[in-house]
């Protein structure tokens, strides 16, 4: 083989790999994302009342609820957490799972409980 067609065969490589790893990047998930809103709707009900996301996102209950609506969230490990009355509720979700969210005065799981509730009730899927 001539020094020319080696050196061919070398460049040729060369510029496949790269064009083969420029290719194949990706960020990863690190793209910001922007948050994700749930609102208040009319016949009290979350809008949306079901939101998937991906882990490290944010969900944000806007200020439309006003006073007469509370927020219960599920941890995690199935406990309601804290029962928020001043909006927006800005929550950054960083595990995978099923998060559960109510407004007490609204649906049928009152303060103590974040499973099953039905009326102002939804949840966050997070991926």
């Amino acid at each position: 083989m001539s020094s020319k067609v080696k050196i061919f065969a070398v460049g040729a490589v060369f510029i496949l790999f790269a064009f083969f790893s420029f290719a194949c990047q990706s960020d990863h998930g690190t793209t910001p994302v922007a948050p994700t809103m749930i609102s208040y709707g009319a016949g009290n009900v979350f809008v949306p009342s079901a939101v998937t996301i991906r882990s490290g996102s944010t969900v944000i209950w806007d200020s439309s609820f006003g006073f007469f609506h509370t927020l219960h969230i599920d941890d995690g490990a199935s406990n309601c957490v804290t029962d928020y009355i001043g909006y927006p509720v800005t929550l950054t979700f960083n595990s995978p799972g099923k998060f559960g969210f109510h407004c007490d005065y609204h649906s049928s799981c009152g303060a103590g409980s974040c499973l099953n509730c039905t009326g102002m009730a939804g949840y966050v899927m997070v991926k």
